[in-house]
């Protein structure tokens, strides 16, 4: 599942996300959203804990084109 996937079916956007995880913004959860983005291992960590999605998915992820 990508955060693009949880985030739907949480009914969630950007801000939302962004104001549950707290430590970071709004463009910043946009950029990793859509793969703009790879955060670092200790934010995807941090991404699994409120997600269940794991860490490695956010960080090995192939980004768009």
């Amino acid at each position: 599942m990508t955060l693009q996937e949880w985030m739907k079916l949480k009914n969630m956007n950007d801000a939302e996300f962004a104001a549950e995880v707290k430590v970071l913004s709004r463009s910043q959860i946009s950029r990793i959203r859509r793969r703009k983005s790879i955060p670092s291992p200790q934010t995807a960590k941090l991404l699994e804990e409120t997600t269940g999605i794991p860490a490695a998915s956010f960080v090995f992820a192939e980004r768009a084109a």
